[in-house]
């Protein structure tokens, strides 16, 4: 998070992260995969790199689990974050 830290401490986000998990509490990976597991983590679909309307975009935005958001970091990670 670091360079991107006053974002996530905005009143913005913190009012879109707690609606949309309120909204979506169960993480959307494994949701597919047929598990019911309660999300902690609202991800960025694409990445934001900073970009303030993508940041907030609801459509960019997905409710995670810590594990399936850290498998998806790992995966950003090795494809050089292109995903």
């Amino acid at each position: 998070m670091g360079e991107f830290n006053k974002m996530y401490q905005s009143s913005r986000w913190k009012r879109r992260r707690r609606l949309l998990l309120k909204n979506s509490p169960f993480c959307v990976e494994c949701l597919k995969n047929g598990r019911l597991t309660f999300a902690s983590i609202i991800d960025h679909i694409k990445p934001h790199r900073g970009d303030w309307a993508l940041f907030l975009a609801a459509d960019n935005l997905q409710t995670l689990c810590a594990a399936c958001h850290g498998k998806k970091s790992r995966l950003e990670k090795l494809d050089g974050g292109k995903m």
